[in-house]
């Protein structure tokens, strides 16, 4: 039973910052776990894996409750801020880029299916440990049980986001969103 059904309005803004924020924050709670299990990892690939995993169950959350266009231009206002911010060469730019890139299409081609066989945080767990190149035969039974548990909360995240909140912009928004042309 639902005490609070009602959706808080907020603009485009508002829900870049609320994901970007809320992924930052779950981008390194995992490692514990990975140490946990003795996996030997790299902290970036890992960091822009979950960011990426958690931008797209977003994505999918918000397109059950707000229209397409302007889920996916908010989701394009995350990964531009989250770019923007990167203080890296051009060449590992473009290997962040694709590391996320194939993250995102995965995900793509699992929400893609109708019915899935699987509950989806078994997929989303599978998905990490390819990106991250670990062999699930290695993860001892009694801890993927917690990366099950990492994945569900990931989709609670996302969940949590779209039930609480429905993207719209105001006319006042839209002015303030608007971009400034500076060409003279």
């Amino acid at each position: 039973m639902k005490f609070f059904s009602k959706k808080q309005k907020i603009s485009t803004e508002v829900m870049v910052h609320l994901i970007f924020e809320t992924t930052k924050s779950e981008s390194t709670n995992i490692f514990p776990l990975l140490d946990k299990v003795g996996i030997v990892y790299d902290e970036t690939e890992v960091q822009l894996n979950v960011i990426a995993i958690n931008y797209e169950l977003c994505r999918y959350a918000l397109y059950k409750g707000n229209k397409k266009d302007v889920v996916d231009n908010v989701l394009k206002k995350v990964y531009d801020q989250f770019f923007n911010i990167m203080q890296v060469g051009p060449d590992k730019l473009k290997e962040y880029e694709t590391i996320m890139l194939n993250a995102k299409n995965k995900l793509k081609d699992i929400f893609s299916v109708k019915k899935l066989l699987a509950p989806k945080e078994e997929f989303i767990y599978r998905l990490f440990l390819e990106q991250i190149s670990v062999k699930e035969q290695i993860i001892d039974s009694y801890y993927v049980r917690e990366f099950l548990l990492f994945a569900q909360r990931w989709l609670n995240n996302a969940e949590g986001i779209n039930n609480a909140y429905l993207i719209y912009d105001t006319v006042e928004d839209l002015k303030k969103n608007e971009h400034i042309d500076f060409r003279f």
